[in-house]
């Protein structure tokens, strides 16, 4: 039972990224690129796995789904740096309730004043984290507009690269299976014709 309940939801992701790829081919990459902008900036939006459904269904387009998805993350990133920095008295209480507690902002505000507050912004930029609220402290606390702009650049584009690599590479060896059992299918056929003949 377990198994055909992966078996559904991967024929569900399957269609869905098919859904992504023809809309990006009807509306153009900026449509992808507001997505994926939204989705860093505000929406809870899951643009990793997005991504990596988009590249299965359009695999020879990888790289440059990767790069509006990264550009859009770091242009979000600013965004919501910005907003931290400029608004966050007027929001601050509609922004920390969305994404996270006032427990969790106290610890970041303090953790962006201290020493480790770069490196903590690069590990949940690359890696994972309480991103969008991580940003919003830096912009609250006056971190350097040019650390945060060498930080997203760096750690959003490698990880998008990253994630779209390995969907390529998931979606390339899943089309040589395919195509591997085509073959075998077109060897079977043509066997079996054969045997018939000569009878």
């Amino acid at each position: 039972m377990h198994f055909f309940s992966i078996k559904k939801s991967l024929k569900k992701f399957k269609e869905y990224s098919l859904q992504l790829v023809h809309a990006a081919e009807r509306r153009g990459l900026w449509a992808i690129f507001l997505y994926a902008f939204l989705g860093s900036l505000i929406l809870p939006i899951p643009i990793d796995s997005v991504l990596s459904g988009m590249i299965l269904g359009s695999p020879k387009r990888w790289l440059r789904l990767t790069l509006a998805f990264a550009l859009a993350s770091v242009v979000g990133g600013v965004a919501t740096y910005a907003i931290g920095y400029g608004f966050i008295d007027l929001l601050s209480r509609q922004l920390i309730g969305l994404f996270g507690s006032h427990e969790n902002w106290l610890h970041l505000t303090g953790l962006m004043q201290s020493d480790r507050g770069a490196m903590y912004l690069a590990t949940v930029s690359l890696v994972a984290g309480p991103y969008k609220l991580s940003m919003l402290a830096a912009g609250a606390t006056g971190v350097k507009f040019s650390l945060i702009a060498s930080i997203l650049l760096l750690t959003r584009t490698s990880r998008f690269l990253i994630i779209g690599f390995l969907a390529r590479c998931v979606s390339l060896r899943r089309l040589i299976r395919i195509k591997a059992a085509s073959t075998k299918n077109k060897i079977k056929v043509r066997n079996g014709w054969r045997l018939l003949s000569t009878e």
